[in-house]
């Protein structure tokens, strides 16, 4: 393994490479099905392509190549991913999602929810919506320019009325989402940031039956419509109701916690932070992360509940970056859906046996599909290649990911995205792949001499650089298959723009 160091001296133009490079080189950058990923494969392709040079690039890239060469291992040696307790255990976030719907659907039936009276909630400016023109003028205009487009823009704020409001936004609103609908937004309580400031303060400024001047913010210019209650009584009644509905789910999950007696414990935000870094190695670990009524929380369901939020709610960059002392409110709003899943246990709600059955079909479903787009399908691999021993086979599949990474890198190429099902699944039957923290590091350093290198060649050309591109080798797309997350289980708000 010593030559990979200087390997990586020559290769990065240095006559001496840090004690950190050195060792990093030794060990690689991950490891899985006894193979390595070497610091000079990852830092040459990094360092050369587009890809912004950083350290979540690096861990998105290892991660993939650890999943790639985990279904390499398992095609070559004919392991077709479908021992049912695996499947189960890997789809466990759809599972717990179908069940917590099917009870909170149960139990939010009895509720006895108060609604306010709605006309009073839009009369006072507690519900809002508008109908609105976007519209998206050049930020960069000569002055004659400008003039030009104010003007246009004044001419067609003079020429609206309530009544054609609506045809003008379907006309000029480049909001895609609301012109449909004549410019509408969804009815939605005041003062939730849930759109941009200038447009809420506006509307609210703007009397029922009105029309605006023109509202400047972030997104564009705004000319709203604020219509009279008689017009938007209905979805103004749904908004009072989904609004009373939320206070019930709050004052439910505080008193469940309350019930429950849940303390995170004082050292919860170093704890957590080091999980949120390495989720998989602490996939089985049983360090407390909160103690409670009926069991502690441990890191083993935290990493569970991290990866059955949706990916676009970014749960784990939220506890790996979040303050010290936001770790607890983060913590505590995770322990719910555990004790909210206890509830549903001691309630007898499971899944049928064809509903699991459907989760386990689809994610061999996911497992045959990426098989086949890597180019590492057992079904369409040639009797030659099956002849062969397996050792000599399993490296014939892994030399074909080292060459798919390193393609897809440099080259920008194709990303064959691992979702959270599948990533589990490979984890937990090959255990004992991992990045190695050392030589992630030795990587960067490494991907950054490289850049470096790159940049003052083609300058010394005369070429202006392009590697410092925004594309990214992200490895994580959105869960698959997947069940949408119930309501107690923190669903997301959109913002009407």
């Amino acid at each position: 393994m010593k030559r990979s160091a200087v390997a990586l001296c020559a290769l990065l133009g240095t006559q001496a490479c840090s004690s950190a490079t050195q060792d990093a080189a030794q060990t690689g950058v991950a490891t899985a099905g006894g193979r390595l990923l070497p610091v000079e494969v990852l830092a040459r392709a990094l360092g050369q392509s587009a890809v912004p040079v950083r350290i979540e690039e690096v861990q998105s890239i290892s991660d993939l190549w650890i999943d790639y060469q985990l279904l390499a291992k398992a095609a070559a040696s004919g392991d077709s991913l479908a021992d049912p307790k695996l499947l189960d255990n890997a789809t466990w976030a759809q599972h717990a999602n179908a069940r917590a719907i099917r009870f909170y659907n149960k139990i939010s039936a009895t509720w006895s929810v108060p609604v306010a009276d709605p006309k009073s909630m839009y009369a006072d400016g507690r519900i809002i919506t508008a109908h609105q023109i976007l519209l998206t003028p050049p930020t960069r205009a000569l002055p004659l320019q400008a003039a030009e487009i104010r003007a246009s823009i004044d001419s067609l704020r003079r020429s609206l009325t309530p009544a054609n409001f609506a045809e003008k936004a379907r006309s000029y609103s480049v909001d895609e989402q609301s012109k449909l609908k004549g410019g509408l937004l969804p009815a939605w309580p005041s003062g939730r940031n849930m759109v941009v400031p200038e447009l809420e303060a506006g509307i609210l400024f703007t009397k029922p039956g009105a029309i605006s001047p023109m509202i400047s913010s972030e997104l564009g210019i705004h000319i709203i419509y604020r219509p009279r209650y008689e017009e938007v009584a209905g979805a103004v009644r749904d908004a009072a109701r989904t609004l009373a509905i939320a206070g019930a789910d709050s004052a439910y999950f505080a008193q469940l916690l309350t019930a429950n007696q849940v303390t995170v414990v004082p050292d919860a935000p170093a704890r957590v932070h080091a999980i949120a870094a390495d989720l998989y190695n602490y996939a089985d670990s049983a360090t407390v992360i909160a103690a409670m009524k009926g069991g502690d929380f441990t890191a083993k369901q935290l990493v569970r509940w991290v990866n059955a939020y949706p990916a676009e709610e970014g749960m784990q960059g939220q506890l790996l970056n979040a303050p010290d002392t936001a770790v607890a409110t983060l913590v505590r709003r995770i322990v719910r859906n555990e004790l909210f899943l206890r509830q549903a246990d001691s309630a007898g709600v499971v899944l049928t046996e064809a509903e699991k059955a459907a989760f386990r079909s689809e994610l061999r479903r996911l497992v045959a599909s990426t098989w086949g787009t890597l180019g590492l399908d057992p079904r369409r691999m040639s009797d030659s290649v099956r002849r062969l021993p397996l050792v000599e086979r399993e490296k014939l599949l892994a030399d074909r990911v080292d060459a798919f990474i390193v393609n897809m890198v440099r080259d920008r190429g194709l990303v064959v995205k691992i979702p959270r099902p599948l990533r589990t699944l490979l984890r937990s039957r090959y255990p004992g792949a991992h990045v190695l923290p050392q030589g992630a590091a030795g990587a960067l350093e490494g991907a950054r001499r490289v850049r470096a290198s790159v940049d003052s060649a083609r300058n010394a050309r005369g070429g202006a650089s392009d590697s410092a591109g925004t594309g990214s080798a992200s490895a994580q797309g959105p869960a698959s298959p997947a069940v949408p997350a119930p309501k107690p289980i923190a669903p997301g708000r959109r913002r009407p723009r």
